[in-house]
């Protein structure tokens, strides 16, 4: 039931970022989207460092991994919002998931683990579920810093997920998220210094702002770590790509937006693909074994 549980916290994750998407939809004509990062970072380092600091949790050894994946949580963050400006919401999100593919690819190739052939069904599945749910091919202009913003978000994720997993052996999911979104503040406070920070935002963009930084960061951050802690990085991944269906069946609801054939096929390409590997994750999984 470990892995099981591990995919559904990952699963509630991703519902709650399609909803801060659906919630955030306009906070970016306010702020721009390099505060929002900022913001999710400070947030999230607020949230958790203090808790962390009283219970005495330090990283000790694993401090390189630490800054690593700070590193890595700030850049996945920043270089989505910068591809889906670029390219569009849809081409950014696409390319984005293809990070657990680069993971399988890694347990495979580099690690030498076993990867049955269902996972790779199932990222075959979920990857071309995302790209019709987003509808990729619609109504973007594909250019060279867009689709490098893509490509580093994908890898930024790939990371962030390894890393996260490496951690939990370590740490708590509370101490891994105070000391990345602690890494990650400081690089925004230096990159664009708080004081600087824009003031004319209506009451509405506070509270949307505020509820990105709960609903769509502390919550669901906190939970995918303790996800990753229980099931292998590639099987969270994957359960990842459930966020921009619930974010495209929200748009649907609230924002009177249709839904094509295409969006619902790519559904239950998703729908399927978490069902595949929620059916093949027993306490332990078959799809990693390590090589002996």
């Amino acid at each position: 039931m470990r892995v099981r549980t591990g995919i559904i916290l990952a699963l509630t994750a991703a519902s709650m970022w399609g909803l801060a998407g659906t919630l955030a939809a306009a906070v970016f004509a306010e702020v721009p989207v390099v505060r929002v990062a900022q913001m999710r970072a400070l947030g999230g380092a607020m949230a958790f460092l203090p808790y962390v600091l009283w219970k005495r949790e330090f990283p000790g050894k694993v401090w390189p991994i630490v800054v690593a994946f700070g590193v890595s949580l700030a850049t996945v963050t920043y270089s989505f919002y910068l591809a889906i400006d670029l390219i569009g919401v849809g081409p950014g999100a696409t390319i984005q998931f293809i990070a657990p593919v680069y993971l399988l690819g890694w347990n495979r190739w580099v690690r030498g683990d076993r990867v049955t052939p269902i996972a790779w069904v199932a990222s075959a599945a979920a990857l071309i579920g995302v790209s019709l749910v987003a509808q990729a091919w619609n109504g973007a202009v594909i250019n060279v810093p867009g689709l490098a913003a893509g490509i580093v978000s994908s890898i930024s994720f790939a990371f962030y997920l390894a890393l996260a997993e490496k951690l939990s052996k370590d740490l708590s999911s509370y101490a891994i998220m105070a000391y990345g979104f602690g890494v990650a503040a400081l690089i925004w406070l230096v990159a664009v210094p708080i004081w600087t920070f824009p003031t004319d935002i209506s009451r509405t963009g506070w509270w949307q702002l505020a509820a990105v930084i709960v609903v769509g960061t502390i919550v669901p951050f906190a939970l995918e770590i303790k996800a990753l802690g229980m099931a292998p990085a590639p099987l969270i991944g994957l359960t990842a790509t459930w966020e921009p269906l619930v974010a495209t069946i929200l748009a649907w609801i609230y924002l009177a937006q249709q839904l094509t054939t295409g969006q619902i096929v790519g559904g239950i390409l998703i729908l399927g693909a978490i069902t595949m590997i929620q059916t093949s994750a027993p306490d332990q999984t078959p799809d990693f074994i390590p090589a002996v």
